[in-house]
């Protein structure tokens, strides 16, 4: 019998004991999803929405919804961790740069207009409310994408109504409670 196998499924199994489940379980999804951009409409970024969806507690469907695909195109245009275009083109055109961004955003450090970053361009504070690691999630696609499809749920009930109101202001009514809600801002780009 070959020994190799059973070595690595023990010492696999020792490092979700020694680490902790919780931990190795991110450490896990950070390898899957370790992409830096997840193209709209891709098998990858359907995937990754599909985890994604167990966790936020929104429809698998969502993964494939091409309202999301859509608004994330304009976002993001898939890329993970990608900074809001008020940082400045010295750190957009710079990939290389972002993470320096996002550590200060983790420490709560506010320098431009706005602190959107990300798959869905979702401000730090709702990242630190929606993304499963809070602040610590900014950069890492399965956070994003958690944060991503929460805010959607949460502000408008479904991709479809977040996709009508896109661009704009003014009222919608929320898939998801029936309620009228307004909108006072446009998105950035």
């Amino acid at each position: 019998m070959k020994q190799g196998p059973l070595i690595v499924a023990v010492a696999v199994v020792a490092i979700g004991i020694l680490v902790g489940v919780p931990a190795f379980a991110a450490w896990k999804r950070r390898k899957m999803f370790s992409q830096v951009q997840y193209k709209p409409y891709s098998a990858e970024a359907y995937a990754l929405f599909t985890a994604a969806a167990a966790k936020a507690g929104v429809p698998v469907a969502w993964a494939t919804d091409p309202d999301l695909h859509w608004i994330m195109g304009k976002e993001s245009n898939g890329w993970v961790g990608k900074p809001n275009y008020t940082f400045g083109s010295q750190i957009l055109g710079h990939p290389e740069h972002w993470p320096a961004v996002w550590e200060r955003l983790r420490k709560g450090e506010v320098w431009t207009k706005s602190t959107a970053t990300g798959l869905g361009q979702l401000l730090s504070s709702n990242a630190k409310a929606l993304y499963p690691d809070g602040l610590h999630g900014i950069g890492d696609a399965f956070n994003e994408a958690v944060g991503f499809l929460r805010y959607i749920h949460k502000r408008y009930g479904s991709p479809a109504v977040a996709r009508g109101i896109y661009g704009q202001t003014g009222d919608y009514v929320n898939a998801r409670t029936g309620q009228t809600q307004h909108k006072g801002f446009t998105e950035g780009y």
